[in-house]
């Protein structure tokens, strides 16, 4: 069984790499334990002289190679993926790199937190993209409040209530992002401390984008982080609160699929993948609060100055749910007047 499996994993490597020479796929294929299922190539990877291999080696070579191109032209998943980006007219990107940085200090208010952040990261490439978390901007910031005025913090940074039940509010704050406690949060911070979220999180990573950029002389971009939970889903997941130097949402609306077919909707969420993606290198209690995200240079913009990450939160007249809450509330206030008529 393992056999099959590392043939297959051989052969699209092979397919992809046409012009490797005939040793260099043996090589790959001994290296990837296919010895036993795949004689021809543990042969040449030997090291046996071309005088040495057969006329029936070559052959039994040559069909292999033929077998990883047939195996990488029936996956359709694949083929289609790459024809599909091609079309819309972005190039396929087929690997990133992710690492979270080490050597970030615990921030306190006033902390310059680009130079705090520039001197733990080393050397950035142009088109790199930092995933930075909201907590260590609020703390630069002094966006700290006493525990025990909780309660009093989150309504003050309640624009609008959207549920409750229990203790837990789920709430909208005043640009627009909608979350439990209005991001009002104990972890990661002092005891008897919470931390309240950016006042602003895209001028945050504004701020933080162009010292970047200032320090190294190369684009950046910078996306600040939060964990959110998601309605319908269990678990919670990080998303992009703020951004400057990128594009956050990749409109491929009037684009056409691997079949030909008009997109009309698909807009890519690419701020908050990058997020999502960050966190699991930065973790929650790893005191990692950075992450460098390598490989997506081409949403990376010339300028800071951009819509941040107000593109990712939707508007009020395109809430399906807003509209259904108010139903609710009305047919719940309607029942109860006609309780109170019935005396009951």
């Amino acid at each position: 069984p393992r056999g099959d499996a590392s043939v297959r994993s051989a052969t699209v490597a092979i397919s992809l790499s046409p012009a490797a020479s005939l040793r260099q796929t043996a090589k790959l294929g001994q290296s990837l334990g296919c010895g036993r299922t795949c004689p021809a190539l543990a042969s040449v990877g030997a090291g046996r002289s071309n005088g040495a291999m057969t006329e029936d080696i070559r052959e039994r070579s040559r069909r292999t190679l033929a077998a990883a191109q047939a195996n990488f032209e029936a996956a359709p998943s694949l083929a289609a993926s790459l024809r599909s980006r091609r079309v819309a007219g972005v190039e396929p990107v087929t690997a990133i790199e992710l690492w979270a940085v080490e050597g970030v200090p615990e921030i306190r208010p006033g902390d310059d937190l680009a130079a705090l952040i520039a001197d733990a990261v080393g050397e950035l490439q142009d088109g790199d993209i930092l995933a930075v978390t909201s907590k260590i901007v609020s703390k630069a910031e002094g966006r700290i409040v006493q525990a025990a005025d909780r309660e009093a913090a989150i309504t003050a940074e309640t624009v609008r209530v959207v549920a409750t039940r229990g203790n837990t509010r789920i709430v909208e704050n005043a640009w627009g992002q909608i979350m439990a406690a209005a991001g009002v949060d104990a972890s990661n911070t002092a005891d008897g401390t919470v931390l309240l979220l950016p006042v602003d999180p895209d001028a945050s990573a504004r701020e933080l984008c162009a010292a970047l950029r200032k320090r190294f002389g190369i684009r950046l971009g910078v996306v600040i982080t939060d964990t959110f939970g998601r309605p319908w889903r269990e678990g919670q997941t990080d998303v992009a609160l703020g951004a400057a130097g990128l594009r956050v949402l990749d409109d491929l609306r009037g684009t056409r699929d691997a079949a030909g077919h008009e997109l009309h909707v698909t807009q890519p969420a690419v701020g908050d993948e990058i997020a999502a993606a960050a966190d699991l290198v930065k973790g929650k209690a790893n005191g990692t609060p950075v992450a460098v995200v390598r490989g997506l240079a081409h949403y990376v913009t010339d300028e800071i100055d951009s819509a941040g990450a107000q593109p990712l939160v939707r508007k009020a007249d395109a809430d399906m749910f807003r509209i259904g809450s108010t139903e609710a509330w009305d047919e719940g206030y309607r029942a109860g007047l006609q309780a109170a008529d019935q005396g009951d």
